[in-house]
């Protein structure tokens, strides 16, 4: 996928891309992701993310404060 980006993003957007499409083919099914949607519409908490396939991030993210799982993103993805 071709952006436009500045040459101080540069790195950083490469990388993220790389996590990024790496990622997409691993991607939940439509029905997984449709019954996340549910459960996030109906949950009463304060959650802003809700992963859709099990696994490690899956887990951490439901253990894991937002504020925490956001920095850690930030770190796999930018740094």
């Amino acid at each position: 996928m071709q952006s436009a980006v500045s040459d101080p993003y540069r790195k950083s957007m490469d990388k993220f891309w790389g996590v990024f499409a790496k990622g997409s083919t691993r991607a939940a099914k439509p029905e997984d992701v449709a019954k996340i949607i549910y459960r996030a519409a109906n949950d009463s908490s304060n959650r802003l993310r809700y992963l859709a396939k099990p696994g490690p991030f899956y887990w951490m993210n439901s253990i894991l404060p937002d504020a925490l799982w956001r920095r850690l993103m930030v770190k796999a993805m930018v740094k």
